[in-house]
């Protein structure tokens, strides 16, 4: 089982650092959009973190499937996005155009905080509510012997 894990990390590992910078050296893909300050920035940053952290950090699914407090640190993750992005722009990383720093930049990290708040929880409430999210659905297994049933994985 561990020789599988540690297969499955250096196979991540190759695929990482060997084959995706080939295919994309390979293709013109154009610069990069111009980060700002919009809970869509946000969104796309904490999501793509926390998915990557899921599939490639060891043993950290496992931990996020326990853990109670998932909403709360998803929001928590989502404001040092934004303190980090208006900290970066400040320290001349990219611009944001939010000018110098006033109480309006504040006011407009702050609603962009909001913004990804709103849109992340109505999504998420949606895909629960719906049984959509992969990591709360049961899984049910025949138990040997009387017939009933046992359930395996997921929150449910």
């Amino acid at each position: 089982m561990r020789s599988m894990c540690k297969w499955r990390l250096a196979l991540s590992l190759v695929v990482l650092f060997v084959l995706i910078p080939q295919i994309l050296l390979a293709q013109e893909i154009g610069p990069l959009p111009q980060p700002n300050l919009s809970g869509e920035w946000v969104a796309g940053a904490v999501y793509v973190l926390l998915l990557v952290a899921l599939e490639y950090v060891p043993h950290f699914a496992f931990w996020w499937d326990l853990f109670a407090y998932k909403r709360e640190s998803v929001a928590g993750f989502g404001l040092l996005i934004v303190i980090a992005l208006v900290g970066f722009h400040y320290l001349g990383a990219f611009d944001l155009d939010i000018g110098p720093f006033t109480w309006d930049v504040v006011g407009q990290a702050f609603n962009a905080w909001l913004a990804f708040l709103g849109g992340s929880w109505l999504i998420w409430s949606m895909l629960e509510r719906a049984g959509a999210l992969p990591r709360k659905q049961r899984v049910w297994l025949e138990e040997d012997g009387d017939g009933g049933r046992m359930v395996l994985g997921g929150e449910g």
